[in-house]
């Protein structure tokens, strides 16, 4: 993944992934976390893409994802002015599934727009 901002210069997105679990020989979960920060003083609207490939399944999310397509999700997210944002989610993926949430300085966050 890459992260490519917009025209807001002043907001800011770090991701983490917060959980691992092997749960069978062909299943794994993994949680992440994105944290976006706006030093600006006007409210911006995040779009967050995600690519998943193969089988899976979103377990949980902070933000409700929308499907783009069958191997990409979006989540839109607003940021106060002044202020941070926070997505968590958690997938599921079979063994088959390339997972592009494994390291935490991956994340897609486009079209940054002043709202």
């Amino acid at each position: 993944m890459s992260l490519t901002m917009g025209t807001a210069f002043d907001v800011f997105a770090n991701a983490k992934r917060t959980e691992y679990t092997q749960v069978s020989s062909k299943v794994s979960e993994i949680g992440s976390e994105i944290t976006l920060k706006n030093g600006g003083d006007k409210n911006v609207t995040v779009e967050i893409y995600q690519n998943f490939y193969g089988t899976w399944r979103i377990l949980s999310e902070s933000v409700k994802s929308e499907n783009v397509n069958a191997n990409r999700v979006k989540w839109t997210v607003q940021v106060p002015a002044n202020g941070e944002a926070k997505l968590t989610y958690k997938v599921q993926l079979n063994a088959n599934s390339k997972s592009v949430a494994s390291s935490s300085a991956k994340t897609v966050a486009n079209s940054v727009r002043k709202s």
